[in-house]
C-alpha cells in the first residue's frame, strides 16, 4: 500500500494531528483492501512493525472475516518511534500500548530471534516461536560458470542498457581461439570460461 506522506514545513503543534489523521486513513484504506478487495484467507500473517495502524486493521479484518491472525515480529514498532519522538513522548506511550494490546490478540508470533522471543514471553506475555530470518541453503554465491550463463542472457541488456552504447559496451576485441560466447565479464573458449581482464564493476542492490 502507498505511503501517505506528511507534509514538511508544517507548525510542531499540528504534526500530531497529521500523523494521526495519516493513521486514520491507512486504517481504513486497509481495512476496505482486506475485507473487499482480496478473498477471505484462512490465515492474514502479518508482518511488525509498522504496527500502526496495521495491527489494528488485520485484527479488525480477520473478526469480521473470521480468519486467524499471525504476527511475524521483526521489531519493535514503538522504539523506532521512539528513535524520532523521544521514548517518554505520550505518542510512543500509546504506540507501545497498541502494539502489545493488538499484539497479544494474535493467534500466533513468530519472531527471529531467541533474544525478542523472550522479551515477548517476559514482558508482552506473547508466546512466540523463532524462525530465524536467513537465507535458505540453495543461496549461495554463483559459480563461474553460473554467472558466465547469466551474463550471456542478460548481455544484451547489460551491454547496451536502453539502447544507449558507452565506452564500456562499445564493441568487443577480437581473440584467438574457438570462442563459443562471450559478454561483458567472462567469455568460453573451448571447454574454459575465463573472466575479462578490465571488465566492468556490476553492482545489484535491493530494498525490501
Amino acid at each position: 500500500m502507498t505511503q501517505l506522506p506528511v507534509p514538511h514545513g508544517l507548525p510542531r503543534i499540528l504534526r500530531p494531528v497529521i500523523l494521526l489523521c495519516k493513521a486514520l486513513t491507512q486504517f481504513f484504506m486497509l481495512l476496505w483492501f482486506l475485507c473487499y478487495k482480496v478473498p477471505a484467507p484462512d490465515v492474514f500473517i502479518v508482518q511488525n512493525p509498522p504496527s500502526v495502524p496495521t495491527l489494528v486493521a488485520v485484527k479488525w479484518a480477520s473478526w469480521l472475516r473470521r480468519s486467524a491472525i499471525i504476527v511475524d515480529w521483526h521489531n519493535f514498532g514503538y522504539t523506532l518511534l521512539g528513535l524520532s519522538m523521544g521514548r517518554t513522548s505520550p505518542y510512543v506511550k500509546v504506540y507501545h500500548w497498541i502494539e502489545k494490546h493488538y499484539g497479544k490478540m494474535a493467534d500466533g508470533s513468530l519472531c527471529v530471534t531467541k533474544a525478542m522471543q523472550h522479551e515477548l514471553a517476559q514482558n508482552w506475555d506473547i508466546k512466540a516461536t523463532v524462525l530465524y530470518d536467513q537465507p535458505p541453503e540453495f543461496f549461495h554465491p554463483a559459480s563461474l560458470e553460473e554467472r558466465h550463463k547469466l551474463c550471456c542472457r542478460l548481455n544484451k541488456d547489460i551491454s547496451h542498457p536502453r539502447g544507449f552504447r558507452d565506452f564500456v559496451s562499445a564493441g568487443y576485441k577480437e581473440m584467438g581461439g574457438n570462442v563459443i560466447n562471450e559478454n561483458l565479464f567472462t567469455y568460453q573458449v573451448d571447454s574454459d570460461i575465463v573472466l575479462k581482464l578490465g571488465r566492468p564493476v556490476l553492482i545489484v542492490s535491493s530494498t525490501c
